[in-house]
């Protein structure tokens, strides 16, 4: 709705609680397991969510929540030695263990 309104269609959208997770494999994601069929698991139909509630202006707040986040990430990355730092150290003992 906030990038593509005309793509919208809100009299397709369930509304008998389709797009909520069935929790079919919770048993092992109570134990931090995952398996590769955990998206069908939780969602048959591949709808995940209630868009019924959804707005241009949700939208556009999740979206520039999103894009901050990214940018904290990418500005962290770009930021960070301690990787190149470690890395450098860990090649430096496997050259010298060969």
């Amino acid at each position: 709705m906030a990038i593509r309104p005309d793509l919208v269609r809100s009299d397709a959208m369930p509304s008998d609680g389709e797009g909520m997770p069935l929790g079919r494999l919770q048993h092992l994601r109570d134990l931090n397991i995952d398996v590769g069929v955990w998206w069908y698991a939780d969602y048959p139909s591949h709808y995940c969510g209630d868009g019924i509630p959804a707005t241009a202006e949700k939208g556009n707040f999740w979206l520039d929540a999103r894009v901050r986040g990214l940018a904290k990430s990418i500005r962290a990355i770009k930021d960070d030695t301690e990787t190149k730092r470690l890395q450098d150290e860990f090649f430096s003992r496997v050259d010298k263990n060969e």
